[in-house]
């Protein structure tokens, strides 16, 4: 996959500008996906970042979720992270674990930006952390009907648009959200 693509990160910044201020028909969901390439991380990361800040300055309505947090505190409210839980079968657990945190996940998304309109952009960050629990296709497809804000998804992947595990495998893909 090709380096950093400027190009295309102003593009985004374009369409979400468009969609926030209205100029930009969205049926229902206003989501984009911005994928790049996985060694790119840290270079994502800032970009996406400066984009906040950008966005703030321009008296746009933002903020960025760092789907880490989202993900401790679920295991924190099931009690994941209690010592006695690896004594656990780790098939088990793992099963339990792909149940559990996507609804949970799912959730407190609904319930933090459930209240925010189209003009509104909340930046997912870091969503290749919740793999293999949680898919990013999945959690969006839960998320449609609840969240109507403008929402942006960075995440490593290719340029089909195909979502990569951590190994670089293929996995499920998101198709309502436009993919740039």
């Amino acid at each position: 996959m090709a380096p950093w693509d400027e190009k295309r990160f102003r593009r985004l910044e374009d369409v979400i500008i468009a969609t926030m201020e209205g100029k930009r028909p969205v049926v229902d969901v206003p989501y984009y996906i911005y994928l790049y390439n996985p060694a790119e991380e840290l270079r994502a990361l800032d970009e996406f970042q400066y984009l906040d800040g950008r966005l703030k300055t321009k008296e746009f309505s933002t903020e960025i979720v760092w789907m880490p947090d989202l993900m401790i505190s679920a295991l924190k409210k099931f009690r994941f992270l209690d010592p006695d839980v690896a004594s656990l079968e780790r098939e088990s657990l793992k099963s339990d674990l792909q149940r559990i945190l996507p609804e949970e996940i799912a959730s407190q998304l609904k319930d933090k930006l459930k209240a925010k309109g189209v003009s509104h952009c909340a930046i997912l960050l870091r969503c290749g952390a919740l793999y293999p629990f949680v898919h990013v296709s999945a959690l969006l497809s839960s998320l449609e009907g609840f969240v109507g804000c403008t929402l942006v998804v960075g995440y490593p992947g290719d340029k089909e648009g195909q979502m990569l595990n951590e190994k670089g495998e293929k996995i499920r893909s998101y198709y309502r959200a436009e993919i740039i």
